[in-house]
């Protein structure tokens, strides 16, 4: 295709989707939370009600633990220098570092580079790599939602990220056996595993996890510190990457994959000793887990251990501790 057609209509085809996306979006109910903070509780019952659709004892109770949680946080207008506070500061550092790592994973060799290094040496055609490369992408993004409420945000961050290091690993190894039409399939077909391994671990979970550790009042500092993180690392990934790849700079090729191991090797680590489990978390919970000072990988055991001590039920104990 020639003329301004070639770029007219891949330009109108992409404006579809975020025009569905908007039309989506109108009957969205508002956030309850939000609700709660603004003293609308009426309404802030209502959408939960849509939201959970479960008995109204449930919903009663959950309305209360977000007053409780707005409680803990009185100040309508909180600084953002608050987030480095003794309180926040690990909670912040955690965010933005874990938002900010997700740029070094490797992701822009599976992507971008990947389709450069396959076709110089005549794997494929860069159209067909690129298709098939997105094509993974949704794949991992279309799966994200499901893997990550049904398994946990923890256990999918370490089994993911694990998993992203040992591409890598694989990856790298294999560019040391230059010319070898076989190695560059491998390389290839890591890739796309790769792709889609990190749209349904890394990615949505370095944008979900900021969000939930965060106090309600400092979330919206927090984004903002963590999505600032995430640009200035991806710039810096932008620059240098090329230094490392191209022919007349470093020249190692897919080697690079090995430099994105050694991230990977730190980041994992990073993850096990700070990510914590939110997944059905109330915000309420996860304040009281931090005030408590405990350790993030012990979220799971501690809850549990309490829960037998008790007798009760989870949504008693979590109330209990978070009001105590």
């Amino acid at each position: 295709m020639r003329g301004p057609s070639s770029y007219r209509i891949p330009l109108t085809v992409q404006c579809v989707l975020p025009a569905l996306l908007l039309i989506w979006t109108l009957p969205l109910p508002e956030s309850p939370q939000w609700l709660v903070s603004k003293g609308r509780l009426e309404a802030a019952r209502s959408n939960l009600r849509r939201l959970r659709r479960c008995n109204e004892q449930r919903v009663d109770e959950e309305l209360r633990d977000m007053e409780l949680s707005e409680g803990h946080n009185p100040d309508l207008h909180v600084s953002f220098w608050k987030i480095f506070s003794k309180k926040h500061l690990q909670r912040t550092l955690t965010a933005g570092s874990f938002y900010s790592l997700n740029q070094v994973s490797g992701i822009i060799l599976s992507t971008t580079y990947s389709t450069v290094f396959l076709s110089e040496i005549g794997i494929g055609d860069p159209f067909t790599l690129t298709v098939i490369a997105s094509c993974c992408t949704l794949a991992g993004t279309i799966a994200a939602p499901f893997m990550l409420d049904r398994a946990g945000r923890r256990p999918v961050a370490l089994a993911g990220l694990s998993i992203l290091f040992v591409i890598d690993l694989a990856a790298g190894g294999l560019a040391f056996n230059k010319g070898n039409r076989h190695s560059a399939i491998a390389i290839a077909a890591l890739s796309f595993v790769f792709n889609f391994v990190w749209a349904s671990s890394f990615s949505p979970l370095s944008t979900l996890l900021p969000s939930e550790m965060a106090t309600p009042k400092l979330r919206h500092h927090t984004m903002a510190y963590t999505i600032a993180c995430a640009q200035t690392t991806a710039v810096i990934t932008t620059l240098v990457v090329p230094q490392l790849t191209a022919a007349d700079a470093a020249n190692l090729g897919p080697k690079t994959y090995l430099v994105f191991a050694g991230c990977m090797a730190g980041i994992l680590v990073f993850a096990y000793f700070f990510i914590p489990e939110t997944k059905g978390r109330k915000f309420v919970e996860i304040d009281a887990m931090y005030d408590a000072n405990i350790p993030a990988w012990k979220w799971r055991q501690y809850w549990s251990s309490l829960e037998k001590a008790t007798g009760s039920s989870s949504q008693g104990s979590n109330a209990s501790i978070a009001t105590s």
